[in-house]
């Protein structure tokens, strides 16, 4: 059992009724948002027009008052859907899961959803019928419009993967020494913690992690980040306990340490699965490049030796990292 949460699925599947909700949700928040914002610039032009032009002093009232009430409006609209957003999104998703699905089933569609959900060939944009025309230019208009959103859809995929832990935590609690069921748990953990450090580091990776350069934004992320790393790392810990002679605990463990960068814990790990299994060449191959990189050459040739009788060609490119090792 070993998933690396960076290679997820290339192909686009067809969209479940779930996710169409949810894409549903968002461009309904994104039209009627920015179709107020856009009203209120419109009239806050005419009022700068009105003014240069000489407008009567009439018109050039109604027109100020007609964009302060678009304004409070903008705003109020705003208000009402953040105090919403995310019942809103909990009820979707609730609606939608497989009623006669049990738990593991549950969670399993559920982190499937927030994998594809986040994938760049999937469309998360659709124009309203009378808008079609535009279709040339959706593109455009999709990064225009998530570098306003961006953090809705962050909080839609957030979502999905904190519903698949409820589904695991729902099993554990049931059977506490479930040893799959925690490792599955951790793998949504890993999974969340990634998502953050993704947004945090990497903002055009999806095209939809384009912020705003707002601090608070940054600290939010980075926050939920080191938050589901911690949990994370407990989960895993409880599992490398309660296996301690499982080859794939410990793999899993490494594969997780990987997603979360931490080069120590995961050069430990792999450590861990060569003692049960000294023929791992994935083990070698990610022993040899950390220890490395880490600055420790005894491990590293120690990898590099195994690899030369097992796999030669994969013992190349630990040796090419030793030279990088010698600079």
């Amino acid at each position: 059992m070993q998933i690396a949460f960076s290679e997820i699925i290339d192909q686009p599947k067809s969209s479940t009724p779930l996710r169409q909700s949810l894409l549903d949700i968002l461009n309904k928040r994104i039209w009627l948002q920015s179709s107020l914002a856009l009203i209120s610039v419109t009239l806050f032009f005419l009022v700068l027009i009105g003014a240069l032009s000489h407008t009567s002093t009439l018109n050039l009232g109604l027109l100020t008052s007609i964009f302060f009430f678009s304004l409070v409006g903008a705003y109020v609209v705003h208000i009402w859907y953040e105090s919403e957003w995310m019942e809103t999104i909990t009820d979707s998703i609730s609606t939608h899961i497989p009623k006669q699905a049990g738990a593991e089933k549950k969670a399993q569609f559920l982190f499937e959803e927030a994998q594809m959900f986040k994938l760049p060939q999937n469309s998360f944009f659709s124009l309203p019928s009378y808008l079609q025309w535009l279709n040339p230019c959706l593109y455009i208009l999709e990064k225009v419009f998530y570098f306003f959103f961006w953090k809705k859809k962050l909080d839609i995929v957030e979502a999905l993967q904190i519903a698949s832990a409820r589904a695991r935590i729902e099993i554990i609690e049931t059977n506490p020494l479930d040893t799959k069921a925690h490792a599955e748990l951790a793998n949504c953990f890993v999974a969340l913690s990634q998502l953050f450090l993704e947004a945090s580091r990497q903002r055009n990776r999806y095209g939809f992690y384009v912020q705003l350069p707002l601090p608070k934004h940054t600290q939010e992320v980075e926050e939920k980040h080191r938050q589901y790393a911690n949990l994370a790392v407990q989960e895993l810990t409880i599992v490398s306990q309660f296996a301690e002679d499982t080859v794939w605990v410990f793999e899993q463990l490494a594969l997780s340490y990987k997603e979360l960068s931490m080069p120590i814990e995961e050069l430990n790990a792999w450590q861990k699965v060569l003692k049960l299994d000294p023929d791992d060449v994935q083990a070698l191959v990610r022993s040899g490049l950390l220890a490395f990189e880490l600055k420790q050459p005894k491990t590293g040739l120690e990898a590099y030796l195994r690899l030369k009788e097992l796999s030669p060609m994969q013992a190349e490119e630990v040796l090419y990292a030793y030279k990088e090792c010698l600079r």
